[in-house]
């Protein structure tokens, strides 16, 4: 699962769930980006817990990859945050 960083708002998503931005109350832009390679999994296996524009609080909820995870792929192997 993957839980926000910061508090802020939902910027930008993709269809595939395997990313999406956020904006912190300072106006910090960042990418929250799930694995290597997963917009190959076409969004299988994700479930997204956010929309555009959706305020997000800092350890909340906001992608489950459980079953992206425990499915047929090994392509999540790690979580990135890239600032």
């Amino acid at each position: 699962m993957v839980l926000s960083p910061v508090n802020g708002k939902v910027v930008n998503t993709v269809d595939t769930l395997h990313a999406y931005g956020l904006e912190t109350e300072d106006g910090i832009e960042l990418l929250v980006h799930i694995g290597l390679n997963t917009v190959e999994l076409k969004g299988k296996g994700f479930k997204n817990f956010v929309k555009l524009g959706d305020a997000v609080k800092a350890g909340r909820l906001e992608i489950h990859t459980g079953a992206a995870i425990a499915g047929e792929t090994s392509i999540i192997k790690e979580k990135e945050i890239l600032i």
